[in-house]
């Protein structure tokens, strides 16, 4: 009895390690970062990396990713990277942009050689820019690895990314400059006429000559019955003639 539960243990070992064993040697296709975060309007990359985790040799690679078109928009075409051509030359089987289904479609498989890759590397490279505010799923799907007999390598595991999009803030152009700056010039040179214009009417009149109202009546009258020139003459001839009646008498007083 003793034995046969030693027997059970050891057999529940050896499955359990052969579990782990196939579990770590799973191929991994992964987006990174996996985490991106970026601005509205930025323009960023993802990286598809493939780790053969000591799998079979990698021959060929293709992949599809998803993302929200209303919030991303994929730039040109993805860039090749070194997983599968930095030793030998490769051939791309898809590399297209959807952006109407928000789809990427990338696949190639090396050529000349018949071994395949077995250290970790970056498949392909894709732009995207960030149109839209919000979270981004970016989801890989009908992920195939192939080996050198163009046989499905099965088990890949996947590992997919998200991006955080965030609003851009807003700055002023030039042209917004120079309005503000022209309007409040104008703004500017309104207040100032205005401040002359309140100040003039704020000095007071200058006081001039008064003139009272006896002043008034004898301008008036001298206006109306001015002074004849000769008035003086007058009075003088009359002083003349009273001293020639006094002489005429003293002459006759005289004579008598």
């Amino acid at each position: 009895m003793k034995l046969l539960k030693k027997t059970y243990l050891v057999v529940m070992v050896i499955a359990l390690c052969a579990c782990a064993h196939v579990a770590s040697a799973a191929p991994v296709v992964s987006v990174e970062p996996v985490f991106t975060e970026v601005a509205q309007g930025e323009i960023f990359t993802v990286d598809i990396m493939i780790d053969p985790s000591g799998s079979e040799e990698i021959f060929g690679a293709s992949f599809e990713l998803y993302f929200d078109n209303t919030l991303l928009n994929g730039v040109d075409k993805c860039e090749e990277g070194t997983f599968l051509s930095h030793d030998a030359s490769t051939l791309n089987i898809a590399n297209n942009f959807d952006n109407t289904a928000g789809k990427v479609e990338y696949g190639e498989m090396r050529t000349g050689v018949d071994y395949g890759v077995t250290a970790s590397g970056i498949l392909a490279t894709i732009t995207f820019n960030a149109t839209g505010v919000g979270a981004c799923g970016l989801t890989l799907d009908n992920v195939k690895l192939s080996d050198s007999n163009a046989q499905n390598i099965p088990d890949v595991l996947v590992n997919e990314g998200t991006c955080e999009i965030l609003a851009a803030e807003h700055t002023p152009t030039a042209t917004t400059a120079t309005s503000t700056a022209t309007t409040t010039a104008t703004a500017l040179s309104k207040t100032t006429a205005t401040a002359v214009q309140t100040g003039t009417d704020l000095i007071p009149p200058l006081p001039g000559p008064h003139i009272t109202e006896t002043e008034s009546t004898i301008t008036a009258q001298t206006q109306a019955h001015p002074l004849e020139e000769n008035t003086p003459q007058t009075g003088f001839t009359s002083a003349i003639a009273i001293i020639g009646m006094f002489i005429v008498l003293y002459v006759i007083l005289r004579k008598k």
